[in-house]
């Protein structure tokens, strides 16, 4: 069963249990929200792997993978992902970019028969 699961705000690692409100760090049957911070402050989550159903991350906040991000659907993005990693989006949802940029120093592969690009298209990422 899917459940969502929330940052609680501020910086702070991805595989810290404290950092979500579930206590326990998302997985593969997760859908991840970042929300944008109380008091506008900026949220900065590091990442070095993770595997979840879908992610939502709001502007003002930024993620920054180092290791292999696995979307088992899609997301949306309001805020800015560094990566120096991998992404695999493998979903047949899109992940929407709203406002939100990839800044993508790693890959980004489109896994599985039904994985859509990005949208809007590579307008708003940043291929380094």
């Amino acid at each position: 069963m899917l459940a969502t699961v929330t940052w609680l705000g501020g910086n702070g690692a991805w595989d810290e249990a404290s950092n979500w409100d579930t206590h326990s760090v998302p997985s593969g049957a997760d859908d991840v929200v970042i929300p944008k911070s109380p008091n506008n402050m900026l949220s900065v989550v590091s990442c070095n792997g993770a595997s979840v159903h879908s992610l939502t991350l709001s502007d003002n906040s930024t993620l920054n993978l180092a290791g292999t991000l696995t979307l088992a659907k899609g997301g949306t993005i309001g805020g800015v992902i560094n990566n120096s990693g991998t992404i695999v989006h493998q979903g047949g949802e899109r992940l929407y970019f709203n406002v939100g940029v990839l800044n993508n120093y790693g890959v980004f592969e489109l896994a599985g028969d039904d994985a859509q690009p990005p949208d809007p298209p590579t307008s708003l990422i940043d291929w380094l």
